[in-house]
């Protein structure tokens, strides 16, 4: 009796296990407004359970899903990598490699599951902070020539020694060869003896 009662209730369950089953048939990505949408339809309902979720992977389990025509591997990058794992009592779906924050919408639809990522947050470059630096303009003071000698005056404004020191520039040395002075007089040739002297003439009064 019991042989017959166990192999009613295998029957049954494999009975209910195809009537549940869900069978995969699309996974896409969809561009919404502001967030982007992985979305995995099926021919039925399509409940999961997850098993395992960290800030880069997922893994969800469908009871009774099948993996239809679909391949056991598709990369969505820069979303994630999905991985399906088929065993006797459902599928093993596993997201790999995810770099953005998601989240898993609630069913709305039957046979329609959609794993939301939400965009990344814009990055901040760091500026590095540069002090100010003015230009500063460095004043170089001139180079005064040299004063000149101050050479001693007599009461009429004229210098009181004859100095080459004491001239100022561009003026002629006093006493310079070939130059004749002013007040010198010249003296008149003596008379040579027979000649006659030569009359004054008068002076007009």
């Amino acid at each position: 009796m019991k042989r017959p009662l166990v192999g009613i209730l295998l029957l049954c369950t494999l009975l209910t296990g195809s009537v549940w089953a869900a069978s995969l048939t699309t996974i896409e990505t969809i561009q919404e407004e502001k967030e982007q949408v992985l979305r995995i339809r099926a021919q039925g309902a399509l409940p999961y359970q997850v098993l395992e979720q960290t800030s880069n992977s997922l893994v969800l389990f469908l009871p009774h899903g099948k993996l239809g025509n679909l391949s056991n591997y598709f990369s969505f990058q820069p979303l994630a990598d999905v991985r399906l794992e088929e065993n006797p009592i459902g599928l093993r779906l596993r997201l790999e490699n995810i770099e953005r924050p998601f989240r898993i919408r609630p069913i709305t639809k039957a046979g329609q599951l959609d794993i939301v990522f939400k965009p990344l947050p814009p990055v901040i470059s760091p500026t590095a902070s540069t002090p100010s630096t003015g230009s500063t303009t460095s004043t170089v003071a001139p180079q005064l020539a040299p004063p000149l000698p101050t050479c001693p005056v007599g009461p009429d404004g004229k210098p009181l020694t004859i100095s080459t020191s004491c001239q100022p520039p561009g003026s002629s040395s006093v006493g310079t060869t070939g130059s004749i002075s002013d007040d010198a007089v010249e003296d008149a040739d003596p008379i040579r003896p027979g000649v006659p002297a030569v009359p004054k003439r008068p002076v007009k009064p």
